[in-house]
């Protein structure tokens, strides 16, 4: 999807790069204030208002892939966000990982980018089952893919729901999915991920969507130095054809990335929820749906098409793109 593209919308405050080798030929576009962070391996949007990452960006190639670099597990604040970065507080004893937006698995190609891929920037509040499980899963996968494709772009981040839960002083917003959106120049593909923010209920396959899914989730425009015709094509289209199937099977991590004293806020529904059948709750695990709007979805039953909840008050076009993908009528 092309956006009109009017770059004053974003009010981006620029760090001198400490960069090694990086390509902004790709970064996304975003109407909100962020401030963008280079580090040695990504780059990052850092989104004050949620204390996290609204997106991180890199190539990944298969010689970095194929580093020898151990992880660090220093995880620690980021000193380079203006307005301060989350911090280790926010997260201990709050139930939920620091989970990696930029995996350290894919930095182990130089110290320093595996160092600065533990700053807090850098991460996500994330549910143990999905961090160690299908997240975990995906963020192989996406290794596999440049392994054998030679040379990948990744962009990746959190979708967030205006009723959503925090954790911490600082306010560290959770959550409801997470995405990646893949891009492979060589031969023009493309293809998004869309995940739950839950334990992963099927293959990786299942979780495919279109770019264009995730840009109306998140308000994003990805991969926006591309021609338009070319941006339209590639970002229209959920297709796995181009990417070799990789082995989705996950074994779960005990890591010091996780923080598992306390109990975590609102879950959200592992796939596909049913506006027919689903409790509050699940409804309200969507993407702009609070409980007011969940109880009008309630109150219309049936719903003959997921089109047809355009019909419900508070429920415009674009919220009802951001949820298109994440419902089923049956």
């Amino acid at each position: 999807m092309a956006y009109i593209r009017i770059f004053c919308l974003s009010i981006l405050f620029l760090l001198p790069p400490v960069v090694e080798a990086q390509d902004d030929a790709y970064l996304p576009l975003s109407e909100r204030k962020l401030q963008v962070r280079h580090t040695t391996g990504f780059i990052l949007a850092y989104s004050e208002r949620h204390e996290q990452a609204a997106w991180v960006a890199y190539e990944l190639t298969a010689g970095e892939v194929t580093g020898d670099v151990g992880r660090t597990d220093n995880f620690r604040s980021d000193g380079s966000i203006i307005t301060g970065s989350a911090s280790l507080s926010d997260y201990k004893g709050s139930g939920y990982d620091r989970g990696h937006l930029a995996p350290a698995g894919d930095m182990k190609w130089s110290r320093s980018a595996m160092s600065q891929s533990f700053f807090l920037s850098n991460m996500s509040p994330q549910l143990p089952a999905f961090n160690r499980g299908i997240w975990r899963s995906l963020e192989s996968a996406v290794r596999g893919w440049a392994e054998s494709k030679g040379s990948i772009y990744v962009v990746t981040g959190p979708v967030f729901s205006p009723y959503g839960d925090e954790i911490g002083s600082n306010g560290v917003d959770i959550p409801t999915h997470y995405w990646k959106a893949l891009y492979d120049p060589a031969v023009r593909r493309m293809v998004g991920f869309l995940l739950p923010h839950a334990r992963g209920d099927r293959p990786l396959k299942g979780y495919a969507v279109s770019v264009d899914a995730i840009e109306a989730a998140t308000g994003l425009d990805l991969f926006a130095s591309l021609p338009d015709k070319l941006e339209d094509t590639l970002e229209g289209s959920a297709s796995l054809k181009g990417w070799p199937a990789v082995s989705s099977s996950v074994r779960p991590r005990s890591s010091s990335s996780s923080s598992t004293s306390g109990r975590p806020g609102k879950q959200v529904a592992s796939g596909p929820v049913n506006v027919n059948t689903a409790s509050q709750s699940q409804l309200e695990s969507l993407p702009g749906i609070g409980p007011v709007i969940a109880r009008r979805i309630i109150a219309g039953r049936p719903w003959r098409s997921v089109n047809a909840l355009i019909n419900v008050k508070g429920i415009g076009e674009k919220r009802l793109a951001g949820i298109r993908g994440l419902v089923t009528v049956n």
